[in-house]
C-alpha cells in the first residue's frame, strides 16, 4: 500500500520531542522520497550519529507492519540495526 510521505516537521511536537529523546538532538532531517511504505521516513543525522527513523498514523491500515518489524528486531539483529526506541504519541 503507497501512502503519502510526511515530513519530520509535519509531525506534532510531542512526537518530535520523544523521538529526540531517544536519539538526542537532531541537527539535520532528510525525508526519504522513495519506498513509500511508510508516512514518515527520514535520515536524521544527531549528535550519536545517523539514525533511520520511520512511522505510520496507529489507524493506518499497514501499521502492523512496523507493530511485526518491532517484534522481530531483536531476532534480526545479527542481519540489521538495532531497534533504538519505538515511539507511540497515540496517533
Amino acid at each position: 500500500m503507497v501512502t503519502t510521505r510526511l515530513h519530520r516537521t509535519d509531525l506534532p511536537a510531542a512526537t518530535r520531542g520523544a523521538v529526540v529523546a531517544c536519539t538526542g538532538p537532531v541537527y539535520a532531517a532528510t525525508t526519504a522520497d522513495e519506498c513509500l511504505n511508510s508516512e514518515v521516513a527520514v535520515t536524521l543525522d544527531t549528535a550519536a550519529g545517523r539514525v533511520f527513523a520511520k512511522g505510520l498514523r496507529s489507524h493506518h491500515p499497514s501499521v502492523w507492519t512496523q507493530q511485526r518489524g518491532v517484534a522481530l528486531n531483536p531476532h534480526v539483529t545479527p542481519l540489521s540495526p538495532r531497534l533504538l526506541c519505538k515511539v507511540d504519541d497515540g496517533d
